[in-house]
This record gives C-alpha cells, sequence and structure tokens, in this order.
C-alpha cells in the first residue's frame, strides 16, 4: 500500500516535519515576562488554537501537493503498463503466427498436399498473415519503454 501511495505519504510526512519545525520554531522563541516558556514535547502535541489552526494547514497544504503529485505520476504508470501489455501482446501473438506462417509454407513446399488438405493449409496461413498484419499495427514499444530499460540496465 505504502508502495502504491508513496506520494501521499510523502506530503504526509512533509506535512508532519512541518508541524515538528512549526512546533521547533515557537519554543524557541523569546516569551514575555509572565508567560513560561513550553517545552517541545509540549508544544508539539498539545498547541493553542492559532499554532493549531497554522499547522492542520500545513499539513492539508502538504497531503493536497502529495496527492497531486500521485494524480500526475498514476497516469505516468498506466501509460507504463499498457505499454508492457502492447509488448506482452506482440510477444503473444506475432511469433506464434509468424511460426504458422511458416510452417504451412513448409507444408505447401513439400508438395504432399492435395486438394482439401492444400487449400486448408493455405487458408490456415492466410489467417495467421491477417493476425500478424492485424498485430503489426500496433506499436512494439514507446521511446520512453526503451528509456525506461535503458535506465533500468545502467
Amino acid at each position: 500500500m505504502i508502495r502504491r501511495y508513496k506520494e501521499i505519504f510523502f506530503g504526509l510526512l512533509l506535512g508532519l516535519a512541518m508541524w515538528a519545525s512549526d512546533a521547533l520554531m515557537h519554543t524557541m522563541m523569546p516569551m514575555s515576562g509572565k508567560d513560561h516558556q513550553p517545552a517541545f514535547v509540549q508544544e508539539l502535541l498539545y498547541p493553542d488554537g492559532p499554532q493549531l489552526i497554522t499547522r492542520l494547514l500545513f499539513v492539508a497544504f502538504a497531503l493536497f501537493i502529495g496527492w497531486l503529485l500521485w494524480r500526475s505520476n498514476k497516469r505516468e504508470r498506466e501509460v507504463r503498463d499498457l505499454e508492457r501489455r502492447m509488448a506482452v501482446f506482440h510477444e503473444r501473438t506475432i511469433n506464434p503466427a509468424t511460426l504458422i506462417m511458416d510452417e504451412c509454407n513448409t507444408l505447401i513446399r513439400s508438395g504432399g498436399l492435395t486438394g482439401e488438405t492444400l487449400e486448408l493449409v493455405k487458408e490456415i496461413r492466410s489467417h495467421a498473415r491477417q493476425i500478424d498484419d492485424f498485430a503489426k499495427d500496433f506499436p512494439r514499444r514507446s521511446v520512453a519503454a526503451d528509456g525506461e530499460r535503458n535506465t533500468q540496465q545502467s
């Protein structure tokens, strides 16, 4: 789950870091004569009204930024997944279709087929060619997928 929503968790951690830094800043500020200096843990866990609202806004803003980043990266992940599926489609479709066409050509050239058997093999070859032509209309991989593969190999 963390891997899937890592950007949102990053936003939450950023907001909590902003919360803690604001609490640290308040403990380091000089106080007037009557007020006592609050401890860091007290300021962190039990902030006053204005500080609580400000810190909640920090966390909400950081979560919003994390959510926007997650949405943007989600689209990129979907595109990469589609490219991967198309590559698998090519491997599973073109390779068998090519093998079928080659084997049909071998049977036809052998000269041992006649009549109805020869026509069936020619029809099978024709269907395999249609599948091969259909599959070749789809791009095998994109430039982004090639770049990603090169990055992973480095």
